[in-house]
């Protein structure tokens, strides 16, 4: 993909979307395989999360909140 494009995953139930998105935002550790985005590999960026997460941007099916996060 080129920087600034969108994509979405479809398949049925089970298919392994949702492992997919938890893998490429460090919140799945991946298993097999490799993903790179730009040009790093993502099993890096997990010990620097605050780089993966500028570069992924993730909207669940379900709402998620940080457990950690305060309006204090």
């Amino acid at each position: 993909m080129k920087s600034g494009e969108c994509f979405s995953l479809l398949g049925v139930n089970g298919a392994g979307k949702t492992s997919i998105f938890n893998c490429l935002v460090g919140q799945e550790d991946i298993t097999g395989g490799q993903v790179r985005i730009a040009n790093t590999d993502v099993t890096q960026l997990y010990r620097k999360p605050h780089l993966l997460h500028g570069l992924v941007g993730y909207c669940p099916q379900y709402n998620w909140i940080e457990p950690d996060l305060s309006v204090l």
